[in-house]
């Protein structure tokens, strides 16, 4: 069975097996359905949709959830296999007819790049099915988040430049929405907007933009039917848009344009404000005529009558943000803005977004931007106060006298940043070719930026390596946020233009999202290097960033002397990057090989070659494996002998070759080399841990730490060192070091769970599983919880907590052992078959790698369970003394479960010696027949560490 531990700690523990085919939030809905599938009177079943979809040409995404149904079909959330991400699909049913029309438009809509617009991937057809791949949004429909009394203030203006932004970007390139309402208006957990279905009115009608009198008659025709409809907050999906929303024109039945859209906007700002639709009837023929005659009370009004009954009720107090009070004080510049868009005549609105944005942005100056201390002062008080702060604090003058500029304000955040991340570009074109370039680059650049980085004010600042980032299951700036606190975030997208490569860059806060800097770069794609070169240049100089002469000399002769050889260095670096997935390792093998082919000089080529070596070692355990390595390592040696990581990558081949004093000279010598490299100080520690001399491994840890005390990764490490020594209390103290730095960060409260479980604190335990589980749902909490309400010997508790764990991870097979073993202690029959499944995973598993003692060990205990003595020993006997006391531990188990006693004590004599928890072993009930044993009081009589 599973004990909680530490996850995804770097080096040091086994990671758990995060299914990347889960929603994290229920909740997440991110693709409006209402109106957008259909036409056609008979569809199939959502069942059916999935499984056609399985069948297509599009097989490649995988089906994971419906996100949500309307009266025209559904639409799923989907991973893509190829790219590894999440997208959303809708399917639609489009004639031969309309087709050419259909692509041309879609091609349009799918060259819409702008942060508040969800971006379409792809539209392919199948068959007489046709399918649009979006992006998946993790947030909410902003008619969810909208309360009976409107939102707060700020949030309405903050929300409304986003919109107002993306509605300019898009009406540019002429392209109408047709349909602006809540439900298609997404708010992601950044509080970032994403509008969704641009264009796919059209998509679904070409003629939309058009429509006819007749049809709008048609449309209101059954007033009874509307009216309960209405009633139940559904309207008919024939209606053409969305009635409520609609514009006079659209009503009409008259041409629509850009002016629509924002009519459109202007009653989901109004209902925004106060918490209900501008235009209201009992039927939609009334709903049609209070739009085309501007019938509405005016936001002024509203302010005014909710403003005295607030007076009455006594609430006027209130001076919490959100209280009636803050959301009824509506500046009168807001006020007229939508009275100007829901004016009835298209000329009399706003004429485009553009205008529209400007008058947004000067309402969120006055409400944000309110004067400092000093502006608010009387010019007498400043004169008698200008003298005494010159003369006490004449350094900060400038400071006080005037304050810094919004510009000045981001570049000093920029530099006091000391925790930053590069994420891989976002594929706009989602060409596999170009994601394995942007992974690439994204891998180089986070190295370039780290030595860079390290070189910047008081050397502290920590760079997020690329594999970090590719371990996170929400690789977004909120996931990175959560986990590593990290300060700024480098995002941005791609995508192919002919000959050259469009790439938007972006600085982000993030803590909440804000966009602080941004630029467009064209790059050309036949001169790689180049272009990888000046992103770097560009990157560094919108993080207010200087790069030492040395390190632009280091960056300049890594250039090789073809381009084409640095083209398949990227694409190993790229496949390296996602070695996880598919066949990449040996990709990345191929693609560094090929860069070798061609410039047999180029050293970082060898680099690269030698450590997807090293990574096809890690991950199959046959020592074989290193041996091209070795042959790699020399080639390297004779090309270059000074390279800056040789040293490095010699420690690792020894290291892993068991001649850990070598590997400590090794690591030694890298460290000297690059004082910064905090790989080398994981390694050097490792190869002391392996010698058996512990305080020096500790050591260079803390030295790491030094060097670099924001360095969420060197904490990890020192928690995870004592840890797996059985130190559990100092293990504690560096998780609990690595929760403060990073507050949202749920893993951390993992292995603080774990680290109280072990030392038998099992309430504080389920607390900080708890907490780990409100920062973000996930399998490991609820896994934690079972387990300890299992040690409680409370097996209904742990069943229902195991089984939200098997909800968001269904494909562990550590996960349905745990599972199995609270089924039979509760005593229900479903055991059996749910050991089976674990079985079948675990043996998956060791297919993928013979050498996976984890899964070696699980299968003895899973076939133990189902009474297999001859398997169980079969799996048993590949367990030896000198393994993890964790996969002793379960081979004790798995011979107390056949009541083979003296072989259970002496695996968990095993177990003890390699520091695994004493009072676990005490507790655990699945050594309950043996706790009568003298020899196992003796076992447990020792002091727990």
């Amino acid at each position: 069975m599973k004990k909680t531990k530490p996850v995804n700690q770097p080096n040091h523990i086994s990671n758990t097996n995060h299914s990347d085919d889960v929603s994290q939030n229920c909740d997440t809905i991110a693709i409006s359905v209402a109106d957008t599938l259909c036409d056609q009177p008979t569809l199939l079943s959502d069942d059916q949709q999935a499984e056609k979809l399985k069948q297509s040409s599009m097989a490649h995404f995988k089906i994971i959830d419906i996100l949500g149904k309307g009266g025209m079909g559904a639409v799923y959330k989907a991973k893509d296999l190829a790219l590894e991400r999440f997208v959303a699909i809708k399917m639609l049913r489009i004639s031969d007819a309309n087709q050419p029309l259909i692509l041309a438009e879609a091609k349009t809509i799918s060259q819409l790049n702008h942060p508040n617009i969800v971006t379409v991937y792809d539209i392919a057809r199948d068959g007489d099915a046709n399918f649009i791949v979006m992006e998946w949004v993790n947030g909410l429909p902003l008619d969810r988040m909208i309360p009976p009394q409107g939102l707060a203030l700020k949030v309405v203006v903050d929300y409304a430049k986003q919109m107002v932004a993306a509605l300019a970007c898009a009406h540019q390139q002429h392209i109408i929405h047709r349909d602006i309402k809540p439900q298609n208006i997404m708010v992601d957990i950044n509080g970032r907007i994403k509008i969704l279905d641009f264009g796919i009115a059209a998509l679904i009608d070409p003629n939309k933009a058009k429509i006819t009198p007749s049809a709008v008659q048609a449309s209101f025709a059954d007033d009874n039917l509307v009216a309960e409809e209405i009633k139940h907050h559904t309207l008919p999906s024939r209606i053409e848009g969305s009635p409520q929303y609609m514009s006079p024109e659209q009503v009409l039945g008259q041409a629509s344009d850009a002016r629509s859209d924002l009519f459109s906007l202007g009653i989901v700002l109004y209902e925004m404000l106060t918490g209900v639709k501008p235009f209201l009837g009992l039927n939609l023929p009334q709903i049609r005529q209070a739009i085309s005659l501007g019938e509405y009370t005016p936001l002024a009004d509203v302010a005014a009558e909710r403003k005295a009954e607030a007076k009455t009720e006594n609430k006027i107090e209130s001076k919490a943000e959100g209280s009636t009070e803050q959301k009824l004080k509506l500046p009168a510049e807001l006020i007229a803005v939508v009275d100007k868009l829901l004016q009835t005549e298209p000329s009399a609105r706003y004429q485009n977004a553009t205008d529209l944005a400007q008058d947004i942005d000067i309402i969120d100056r006055v409400i944000n931007h309110k004067k400092n201390w000093w502006q608010q002062q009387h010019w007498l008080i400043k004169s008698l106060l200008i003298i005494p702060v010159i003369a006490t604090l004449a350094w900060s003058t400038r400071s006080i006298l005037f304050p810094p500029s919004t510009q000045e304000l981001i570049a000093r955040q920029l530099v006091e940043a000391k925790k930053i991340a590069f994420l891989p570009f976002e594929n706009i074109s989602g060409d596999p070719v170009l994601q394995i370039f942007s992974d690439g680059i994204a891998t180089m650049l986070s190295s370039d930026l780290a030595e860079v980085g390290y070189q910047q004010g008081d050397g502290s600042t920590w760079v997020l390596p690329a594999s970090e980032i590719r371990r996170l299951d929400d690789p977004s700036v909120a996931g990175i946020y959560n986990k590593y606190g990290v300060d700024t975030v480098i995002t941005g997208s791609i995508q192919h233009m002919g000959s050259t490569r469009s790439l938007h860059l972006s600085v982000v806060n993030g803590s909440d999202g804000r966009q602080l800097k941004s630029l467009q770069l064209t790059l050309d794609a036949e001169n790689l290097f180049a272009a990888q070169s000046e992103i770097r240049q560009q990157v560094i100089k919108l993080l207010g960033w200087q790069i030492p002469a040395a390190l632009s000399q280091q960056f300049a002769a890594q250039q090789p002397a073809f381009d084409g050889a640095y083209k398949h260095y990227l694409q190993g670096q790229g496949y390296l990057y996602r070695f996880d997935h598919g066949d990449n390792i040996n990709k990345a093998l191929a693609s560094f090989q090929a860069a070798i082919e061609l410039d047999s000089n180029y050293a970082d080529a060898y680099v690269g070659l030698a450590e997807a070596q090293l990574r096809s070692f890690i991950e199959i355990k046959d020592v074989n494996l290193l041996v091209p390595m070795e042959n790699t390592v020399a080639q390297l040696t004779e090309i270059d002998s000074r390279h800056r990581l040789l040293s490095y990558l010699e420690g690792e081949l020894k290291l892993n070759q068991g001649d850990y004093d070598h590997a400590v000279k090794l690591f030694s010598k890298s460290i000297d080399l690059q004082p910064n490299f905090l790989t080398a100080y994981t390694g050097i520690s490792d190869a002391y841990i392996q010698l058996g001399e512990l305080v020096k491994a500790e050591q260079f840890l803390l030295k790491a730490n030094k060097l670099m005390p924001n360095n969420n990764s060197v904490l990890a490490n020192l928690g995870a060192f004592h840890f797996n020594n059985g130190n559990y209390n100092q293990a504690l103290e560096y998780f609990e070091l690595l929760s403060q730095q990073a507050p949202n960060s749920y893993i951390a409260y993992l292995n603080i769970s774990a680290c109280y479980y072990l030392n038998g604190d099992i309430n504080q335990a389920i607390l900080a599983a708890e907490q780990s589980i409100s920062l973000q749902p996930n399998a490991d909490g609820f896994a934690n919880i079972g387990t300890a309400y299992f040690y409680l010997k409370n097996y209904d508790r742990s069943i229902a907590a195991f089984e939200q764990m098997i909800a968001l991870n269904d494909s562990d097979y550590i996960n349905w052992g745990n599972l199995a073993d609270a089924y039979r202690f509760a005593k229900n029959d479903k055991y059996k078959a749910t050991f089976q499944k674990a079985i079948n995973l675990a043996e998956d598993a060791l297919t993928l790698n013979p050498n996976n003692k984890n899964a070696i060990a699980s299968l003895a205990y899973y076939y133990a369970n189902l009474e297999d003595i001859e398997k169980n020993n079969f799996y048993a006997n590949k367990i030896i003394a000198s393994d993890t006391g964790a996969d002793n531990f379960l081979i004790a188990a798995a011979y107390a479960r056949l009541k083979m006693n003296q072989a259970a004590l002496s695996y968990l004599k095993f177990a003890i010696n390699n520091n695994y928890s004493i009072t676990e072993i005490k507790n655990s009930p699945l050594f309950n027949n043996l706790k009568n044993e003298d020899e196992f009081q003796q076992l447990i009589a020792k002091d727990s560490k």
